[in-house]
This record gives C-alpha cells, structure tokens and sequence, in this order.
C-alpha cells in the first residue's frame, strides 16, 4: 500500500554517557520498510554503538511521534524489565534464583501442585504453566486483560492443569510472568509501578517509562492500530500483573535501557544496578526450542554472534529490543501498530539479515495451497494447523492465535504480523511432508501428521451464517458476511473476521478462539458453539 511519509524531527538528546544524535541514512530505511505495510503507522528505532545512539522516527502523513515523549506500548518487553527486577533483587539479597513459589506468594493461597516451582522457572517459561491463566474470560479480544485481576490470578492457581512437569521443557507463559512481577512486588514492600520507577526508571534516567501513564502524560500516549483497521486500540491491565506486559515507554528511553545492558557488559559493572544487569544476561535454560536467560532469549547471528533479544506486541503496538555484547551493538524498534517489526531490528542488528519483503499481491494458486495445508507436529502436544481455501493460507498453533501465510518463494511463507517464517520440506515423491518454522532468529522443524483440505466459502455459503445467535442471556453473536468473508460480533464487543479451517468451522485470529456452526436435518444453519480457553458456549439461532 503506497502511503505518505513524514520524517519526525529529531533533536539531540541525551542518554546519560553516550550522545544521540539523529540519522539521515535510518530515516530512510524506515521510510522505506513502512511503505510496504497496509496500514498506516509511526516506526522508529535507535541503534546503540561505540557509546552513540543513532535514532529514526518516520509517521504517516497527519500524524506525528516525539522520540523522548512519544509512548508506545512495549508488551511483552516487559519482561525483561521484569528478569533486571529479579536479578536486581537477589543482588540485594533479598530473594534467591531457585526460591519456591510456596514460599512466596500471599499467605493462605491454594497452589494445588504448583507449590514447588521455581523463580527460575518462572523465568525461564519452564514452569509447565500455561500460555494464559484459565479463569481468564476474554470478553473484548482488543482489551483482553481489562478484566482480570492479582486477585483472580491467585484464586485459579490451584485449578490451573499444567502443560509439562515443572523444568521439564519451556512452554512461553505470561501467566508465569503475571506473577513473577507481582511477587517481586510484594518482596519489595513495594507496587510493582513503584519498584519499576525506584529500582530501573529512575537509577537509568528513563523519565518516559510507565505502567500507569500520569494524567499530565496523557496526550503523549499514542493510539494503537491493528492490521484489521485503523482503529485506535490501548490495553489496559491490573498494574500489579504488568511485569508481564504492561509498560509504555518512549524509543528514546528504550534507546537508554538498551544502552545500560551495553554498559554492564564494558568491564567490571561499577554499580549494583550494573551488575544486576550483567546478572540477568547470564544464561538460565538451554533447550531444544529456546535458551534464555533472565527474560532475554538467545539466538545467534553470522555477523553479531551472541545476540540477546526479546518482541512484544499489543492490540496495536510493537516493540523489539536486542543486543550482542560481542559486536558492542544494540536496538530497539517500537510502532504503534501490531504489525511486526522484529525483521527491522534484527537487520539494524547485523545487516546481513534482510528485512521483511513487501506483501504479495497476488493470491497463493488454489493447487499450490492444497499442497500446504495439514497438521505438523513441532513437538508432542504442540501442533501447527495449516489451513487454507479461497487463494488464503493460515497456520495456527495449539492454544495460540491464528496468522495468515504469503508464499515469498517457492514454498517459502512469512507471517502477516507475526515473526514467523515457513519454509515447507518435500520428500522424495515431491510431496509436502514437514516444514521448517523460524521464528525470532531460530528454526524449528515440525513433521506432517495429517492431511487437509482447503475450506473455499462461496458467498452463498458465508450468507447461510448470517443472523443472531443467543449465547447467553446477556451475550449475542451477530454473524454478517461480505463478499464471502465471515465476521462475528458478540454484545459490547467489536467485530472480528473468522476464517475457515474446515466446513462450518472457523477461528479467529485475534484470540485462540474457534467457532462451530451447526445445521439441521434440511442444511440449515441453527446454531453456533464458540470455544475458547476450554469453555464452550452454545447459542441457538434467533428468529
């Protein structure tokens, strides 16, 4: 989509030992990468090097960013701030790495068989916890954690089943982050905003870094898009389970985090807080799928070698911050839109790594696409769903949202927001039979278990869906269609695309969520079920 760019004007700021100063040659880069997106947004980045800070900040036409004011929400970047939290801690001495939880969580919670996991687990997504907490009741797919709260975190620990025993293999979990930042907290004597503010934000001069935005910062708070719209989206979450996602920042203040991880690597750290930087680089867990240390997941690069890094994204942000302390580099890219941006950072980070190509135009062939779909087992328990019809390609994985696929190669395919590249492996006879899936610098192979078949909706069939389905007594879905794309509403919420995986049978891709229609003896659409973290709701179709 061919937009109209701006350049930000960018003044000199400074970040505490190391100069920042503006750069032409980035400008244009950015300028550039944010033509090829769909929808309009700001970019910016600064990269870290030889003790200067180099920035760019580029807006469509009509809208403008501050690099020092200018928040952007850093989802689950977070968590590193969260993991310099811990290490930080065990400096003063007041936790140690492999502490219980049943040590440290308020008195009289139930922990049913979570009592003997470990700090480091936590840490590390080792915990055999889930992805997201179970009483979790995802009532605005935009707004997904506005609802829920510390105090119901606690209250379902007991019930929440587990993924893996506990150290046994690492299962990503912002449930385990929710409340690793909640227990640091509570160690501290503190809210995790003020441990935040008294133990990073302010020792590093980062006067732009928040979990709750000060009504004076209002205006410097900008609005988010999604690939779906330019609808401005914001999340909002209990402050006390922020450590998982919940802080805004400006690109000048990530520009002056990343700078400090630099500096605990020059030498022999000088401060405590130095060296508790210096401690959360130490690696923690080193598996088959990932090796991480306090928060920062490893991965390994031709030019920058050692590179620790970490993505977050929003309802209508994202943000990527990495590092090699062995080439002295660091970056951070930020966007007020969910669309990805971590090819930016890792080709700002070592330039033999191209960026992301502009999206295809042209429909993936109907044969081509028959090939693709199916079931691929990454490991066990954990499968990616390729599905397809209409010239459209989506892969989902379990318990995780949904993401379009288009083809950049022969049989090569990146994800639309996500960070994700497929490339699919042919066997002797020609045929499809695995895939490789590379994500965040690393490759996964996954084997195929099951065939598919593509789901082609004519416009017919996405009218028989059409009409109001009563969940509840107090939550309709209203199903429309337009041109053959199926779009569902559920009461007070807005209006999401569904996407076919087989006959009647759809998901979506904003939550791990899926829909089942159901007909009558005479092919009637009389009822729909919505699936979602292991409930299910029935509704009937109303006259």
């Amino acid at each position: 989509m061919k937009q109209t760019i701006v350049s930000v004007a960018l003044a000199t700021l400074g970040l505490g030992a190391v100069a920042a100063e503006f750069d032409p040659a980035l400008q244009v880069l950015l300028e550039s990468r944010l033509r090829a997106e769909e929808q309009p947004f700001c970019l910016g980045a600064v990269v870290v090097e030889n003790q200067v800070s180099r920035y760019g900040m580029v807006c469509p036409e009509g809208s403008r960013a501050d690099i020092d004011r200018s928040l952007f929400e850093i989802g689950s970047v977070s968590k590193v701030y969260t993991g310099a939290l811990l290490a930080l801690a065990i400096e003063r001495g007041e936790l140690l790495i492999d502490d219980k939880l049943a040590a440290r969580v308020p008195p009289g919670t139930a922990l049913g068989s979570w009592g003997g996991v470990t700090l480091r687990q936590l840490l590390t997504h080792t915990a055999g916890l889930p992805r997201l907490p179970g009483n979790l009741t995802i009532t605005n797919p935009r707004d997904p954690y506005a609802d829920f709260s510390a105090t119901r975190l606690y209250a379902g620990l007991a019930d929440t089943q587990p993924l893996a025993v506990p150290g046994a293999r690492y299962e990503y979990s912002n449930l385990g982050y929710m409340l690793l930042g909640d227990l640091l907290a509570r160690r501290a004597g503190q809210s995790f905003p003020t441990l935040l503010q008294s133990r990073l934000a302010t020792p590093l001069g980062l006067g732009s870094t928040f979990v709750e935005v000060p009504s004076q910062r209002a205006a410097d708070y900008l609005s988010g898009h999604d690939y779906r719209s330019s609808q401005g989206t914001r999340w909002r979450m209990d402050p006390a389970l922020a450590g998982a996602g919940g802080i805004k920042s400006s690109l000048a203040d990530l520009g002056r985090f990343m700078a400090a991880q630099l500096e605990a690597e020059r030498g022999e750290p000088s401060t405590p807080l130095l060296k508790a930087l210096r401690r959360s680089h130490s690696e923690l867990w080193a598996g088959v799928s990932a090796r991480l240390a306090y928060g920062w997941h490893r991965a390994e690069s031709a030019k920058a070698g050692t590179v620790w890094w970490h993505n977050g994204q929003t309802g209508g942000f994202n943000a990527y911050v990495a590092f090699a302390p062995g080439a002295r580099r660091a970056v951070a890219v930020v966007a007020n839109a969910d669309s990805d941006i971590a090819d930016v950072g890792r080709h700002l980070l070592d330039p033999t790594v191209p960026m992301r190509e502009p999206r295809p135009d042209e429909p993936i062939p109907q044969a081509k696409l028959q090939q693709y779909v199916g079931e691929y087992m990454i490991s066990p328990g954990l499968m990616l769903t390729v599905s397809g019809g209409n010239g459209r390609l989506f892969a989902q994985a379990t318990g995780q949202p949904g993401f379009e696929l288009f083809e950049i190669a022969p049989d090569r395919l990146r994800a639309d927001t996500a960070d994700v590249q497929i490339v699919f492996r042919r066997g002797a006879d020609d045929r499809i039979d695995g895939l490789m899936l590379t994500q965040g610098g690393r490759d996964t192979a996954a084997r195929r278990v099951g065939e598919g078949r593509l789901t082609d909706i004519a416009v017919s069939q996405a009218g028989s869906y059409v009409g109001r389905y009563q969940l509840s007594p107090t939550v309709i879905a209203t199903v429309s269609a337009d041109k053959g794309r199926v779009k569902v509403g559920l009461t007070g919420q807005p209006t999401f695309e569904v996407y076919a995986e087989a006959p009647d049978r759809f998901f979506y891709r904003v939550v791990p969520a899926k829909l089942e229609f159901r007909r009558d003896a005479n092919g009637r659409v009389v009822a729909l079920t919505l699936v979602q973290n292991g409930q299910m709701m029935e509704g009937k179709r109303m006259p």
